[in-house]
């Protein structure tokens, strides 16, 4: 199946559902396909660094259709830091995604259940940034979460600003209000904050990091995790220049060509 779909990735095939053709169309069998296909992809797009997470918020829920996060992981070569620029004949459909990063300064591992508490001891910095998805033309009407969840949840690169340090506890709780604006083209396209992620960004990541101990899997330090879009995603146009703002953070920019 993870053949299958790197091969339509290679050829730009517009994406489709696979729940059919898996013998039990659930999360567990979605996530087993997408470890398979990013050991796929490795050879081109270099090891796993950071994890994706998508439809944390509300809105972003009500676009794809669909009531639960999906999670991703982000390969070397697709990371990209501010100010960027990509090109837009390299993907079949580039959305970007305006989120919050998280970096961890230590494992988040050991707990039967991960706590807020235990992230925010973890985390060591934060940034404003952008997720690249690729849908490949996807039909949102027909959208289904195993099949997103096993074409590793669409994700097609990163674009990361400068992170800033956390201190303390103060820091961690002001994380979890900050107001984010989305230019484009330097006008004012969208508003959102850091609280529509699941109420705050570290529950974003606390859901992370239990998922993968279910996995046997864990966060470790220097990971980093994309928390997931504050606003609809915004389909990329050549030409048109994108920059995000989060209160106190230096924005991430991003050129299109």
């Amino acid at each position: 199946m993870a053949g299958l779909l790197w091969g339509q990735h290679q050829s730009r095939a517009p994406f489709a559902s696979i729940a059919s053709l898996l013998a039990s169309a659930d999360p567990a069998a979605a996530y087993a396909v997408q470890n398979e296909l990013v050991q796929l992809m490795i050879p081109t797009e270099g090891p796993p660094k950071g994890y994706k997470i998508g439809l944390t918020s509300l809105r972003m829920q009500q676009m794809c259709g669909l009531s639960q996060p999906v999670a991703g992981r982000i390969l070397e070569r697709r990371i990209h830091r501010s100010p960027a620029r990509v090109e837009l004949d390299e993907f079949s459909r580039l959305g970007v995604e305006s989120e919050l990063c998280v970096i961890l300064k230590d494992d988040l591992t050991g707990a039967a259940s991960i706590t807020i508490d235990d992230v925010a001891r973890a985390v060591g910095g934060v940034a404003a940034a952008f997720e690249l998805i690729d849908d490949r033309g996807a039909d949102y009407a027909r959208l289904d979460a195993v099949s997103l969840i096993a074409d590793n949840s669409w994700n097609a690169g990163v674009v990361i600003g400068e992170p800033a340090p956390l201190g303390g506890r103060n820091d961690a709780l002001h994380v979890g209000h900050l107001d984010g604006a989305l230019y484009v083209d330097e006008q004012l396209a969208d508003c959102g904050n850091s609280r529509d992620a699941l109420s705050h960004p570290f529950a974003v990541v606390q859901w992370l990091a239990n998922h993968l101990s279910s996995l046997g899997c864990a966060l470790r330090a220097g990971d980093f995790v994309m928390t997931g879009s504050i606003v609809p995603t915004r389909f990329a146009r050549a030409g048109v220049h994108y920059r995000f703002e989060l209160t106190g953070l230096a924005p991430v920019e991003l050129g299109v060509a």
